[in-house]
């Protein structure tokens, strides 16, 4: 039911630029098969690790054929979730949108002039993370996360 689901959104958005992200639980690694009609996944490596047991369950899928995803695509390895965090950066400012699906017609992302990746990756390898792997509420830990990641990011790109 949910990859005919999936299909069914694929379908409707096939004119779109789009990236459809989340945990699909269905393990990639055991598909023949790592697309949907549609889209692409732009993950390759495993996205939930438990014990010796490794899955690619979480995921990334874009029609854009032509994204440069070198260096682009970060999977956060960590110790709150068995679930492993994903990213993907895109040098895109604004996506068209079809007006006859009653959006606007442009929604407008955060245009990053430049990034730097390394220093994004640097900071994040050598920050203490103990205020968030001590704490004991979920939510907090999240936000706190959230807000350190946030910061981060925002140091390591210049917005336009």
């Amino acid at each position: 039911m949910f990859n005919e689901e999936l299909q069914g959104i694929c379908q409707i958005l096939k004119h779109n630029q789009t990236f459809i992200c989340g945990d699909f639980n269905i393990d990639l690694f055991k598909c023949e098969s790592h697309q949907t009609s549609q889209d692409n996944p732009l993950i390759k490596l495993p996205t939930r690790i438990n014990g010796n047991l490794s899955t690619l369950i979480d995921n990334i899928y874009t029609n854009i054929i032509d994204i440069d995803t070198k260096n682009a695509i970060i999977i956060i390895i960590n110790y709150i979730s068995d679930h492993l965090p994903v990213f993907i950066f895109v040098k895109y400012s604004t996506y068209k949108i079809n007006s006859s699906n009653k959006l606007p017609t442009y929604i407008n992302v955060r245009l990053l002039k430049a990034f730097n990746i390394e220093m994004l990756l640097n900071r994040l390898r050598d920050l203490d993370w103990t205020e968030v792997t001590n704490c004991d509420v979920i939510n907090t830990a999240y936000s706190t996360l959230y807000c350190i990641f946030t910061k981060i990011f925002n140091i390591s790109s210049l917005f336009g």
